[in-house]
């Protein structure tokens, strides 16, 4: 309550008072007059949707609108049929999902409303059109793993509304147990032996008649083709090369039994002036699906003049394992203990070798000596030869060694077999 002597007022009524109203009485010294109530009407402020959020036809990615906000109002909402209210359903901001469905022209619209004194209802209305696409929504998205190997493997299509009509295929068809089905799931299996990149291409036939298509690369099992390159420079030394074969591939080497990581390396060896050294020399692809290993030796001329030549296949073994034995050995050895001459022949059993016939009409063994190494027991190459001929015999002399334990590699071009020999 309050007075003055002004015949005209102002009185401010606080936002969010809607209900109410104003008694006003005129007195002269010690009279009062009679009193009047005057209701207070308020009419509600105008307001407008700000904004309209892209709707793409067939996916059910939330959408929010925003109207303007004045206190004390009461906001319904009204938007296309099939689509609900997530969240604000009442309020100035509110939060739609949509169904999917084709609502091109379709508007969304708010009314605001107060209720005053005099019970008489003010509204104000306000409404946006919808904007609508039909072209693919950035909100489609495919779940899944980066790598397929022999389990299933789930991938999923999100935010596609279930109205709409679902196929996907997987390419090439070969790197998979089952390259095609229906709906926004899709289970991948890679084949036997598969490897390589693939593609999942999910198709959705749209609520509004046209065909949307979403894609997503995925790499297969482990690289079948494992190799490696191997070069010397002064500056880098052994110099080691692999292609990366994506599918979250790790390469490690062994060089000597030292083990190193990386698809590209350099090891620079520890050697004597003009000595032989005898270098194995393996590589692991590996990934979640599968590990492989490759193995080559190679013979290494320490400097002045240095050089890296294949010497052959380690065998399985590989990472300075041993390398592969057969249980019927291709050579014979003798004498050992030996200290003069140590000679390598082929053996002529008819149970361990094959026979093919020569253009002369002889009968001679496939089996052939192609090289020989003699190692020390630290590695360190003692004797080595390579033949161009291919004999069945070859003899080495080693009456100046020093006595004690060496290893003895023969190689018939793809295989090495492995002899211990003792100098006495």
């Amino acid at each position: 309550m309050f007075s003055t002597t002004a015949a005209t007022v102002e009185v401010t009524v606080p936002e969010g008072y809607s209900n109410t109203s104003i008694k006003v009485h005129s007195s002269v010294g010690s009279f009062t007059g009679p009193s009047t109530t005057l209701p207070v009407t308020r009419h509600t402020d105008q307001i407008s949707i700000t904004g309209s959020p892209l709707v793409y036809c067939s996916s059910i990615k939330p959408v929010t609108y925003k109207a303007t906000h004045v206190p004390g109002l009461t906001y319904t909402w009204t938007y296309p049929s099939g689509w609900s209210c997530e969240s604000g359903c009442n309020a100035s901001t509110i939060t739609l999902l949509p169904d999917g469905s084709d609502v091109q022209g379709q508007n969304v619209m708010v009314r605001g409303s107060i209720t005053c004194a005099s019970q008489n209802t003010q509204t104000n209305t306000a409404y946006v059109g919808i904007n609508f696409s039909t072209a693919l929504s950035p909100d489609f998205t495919i779940s899944g793993p980066l790598l397929v190997c022999s389990s299933g493997n789930l991938f999923s299509l999100a935010n596609v509304a279930p109205s709409a009509s679902i196929t996907w295929t997987a390419t090439p068809s070969n790197l998979f147990t089952v390259s095609s089905g229906n709906g926004a799931n899709a289970t991948l299996t890679a084949a036997n032996n598969a490897n390589g990149q693939g593609t999942l291409t999910f198709t959705i036939n749209s609520n509004c008649g046209n065909q949307l298509q979403i894609q997503r690369s995925v790499w297969v099992g482990l690289t079948q083709y494992l190799y490696f390159s191997a070069s010397y420079s002064q500056s880098h030394g052994i110099m080691l090369s692999t292609p990366y074969v994506g599918g979250g591939a790790t390469a490690q080497w062994s060089v000597n039994g030292v083990q190193h990581a990386g698809f590209d390396i350099s090891v620079q060896p520890l050697c004597i002036d003009d000595t032989n050294q005898l270098i194995s020399i393996s590589l692991t692809l590996s990934n979640q699906c599968d590990s492989k290993t490759v193995c080559t030796q190679y013979m290494f001329k320490c400097p002045p003049s240095p050089t890296l030549t294949v010497w052959g296949s380690c065998g399985s073994g590989g990472g300075g394992e041993e390398p592969e034995f057969h249980e019927e050995y291709q050579y014979s050895v003798s004498p050992n203990p030996a200290n003069q001459l140590l000679s390598i022949s082929v053996v002529t059993s008819p149970d361990s070798r094959k026979t093919s016939e020569s253009s002369t009409g002889e009968s001679k063994s496939a089996t052939t000596i192609q090289s020989i190494a003699l190692t020390d027991i630290n590695g360190y190459v003692k004797y080595s030869r390579q033949y161009s001929n291919g004999p069945t015999k070859a003899e080495i002399d080693v009456s100046d060694l020093k006595k004690g334990v060496y290893i003895l590699k023969v190689s018939n071009g793809k295989h090495i077999e492995t002899h211990r020999v003792i100098i006495d």
